[in-house]
């Protein structure tokens, strides 16, 4: 199979495409035909060996951490998942990456692509999905430390009120819960 291989950190001169051995499953694993991948800040920072010392790659070494694509194969143990299956996945930085034709990820770090989003759509959603997701996580447990912790915000309820002689139908009024 073809793949995008970095030969030596530095810049994008440093790439090439070669042929590498098809990737096999483990369990739990499932091999990945890759329709699409994404390029993420990363991506650069690995490139450039900026991580080396704490994520070393054995070169050369596939990057990419994001892409979709559909199951050809699937490693022992695999239930949720079949042959045929558009998914996405978020590859780990282990030189064996999505830019590549094919690739093997568990099934603990891919997902069903939804059947109205194209591939490309789906190569852009690892990444940054989960950097919203846990940004939005972060931002909802301050919050809630904040309002519970420091801040007592006055809650107004509208409130129906039965119908009176006077004013046919319902009337409403508001009404604080402020101390």
């Amino acid at each position: 199979m073809r793949a995008a291989l970095l030969k030596s950190y530095g810049g994008v001169d440093q790439f090439v495409i070669d042929d590498i051995p098809m990737p096999e499953p483990g369990a739990g694993e499932v091999l990945i035909r890759i329709e699409a991948s994404a390029v993420n800040p990363f991506d650069l920072i690995v490139r450039q060996g900026n991580m080396a010392k704490l994520i070393p790659l054995q070169l050369p070494a596939v990057l990419g951490g994001d892409a979709s694509g559909v199951i050809t194969r699937v490693g022992t143990g695999v239930n949720a998942f079949s042959v045929g299956d558009r998914v996405i996945a978020d590859f780990a930085t282990n030189g064996r990456g999505a830019h590549a034709e094919y690739g093997v990820a568990p099934t603990t770090a891919i997902a069903k692509l939804p059947a109205n989003l194209s591939f490309e759509q789906g190569a852009a959603l690892p990444k940054a999905g989960l950097t919203g997701r846990q940004t939005a996580a972060i931002r909802d447990r301050i919050h809630r430390i904040a309002l519970g912790s420091f801040w007592r915000w006055p809650v107004i309820r509208l409130t129906t009120l039965p119908p009176s002689s006077r004013t046919p139908g319902a009337t409403f009024r508001l009404r604080s819960s402020a101390p």
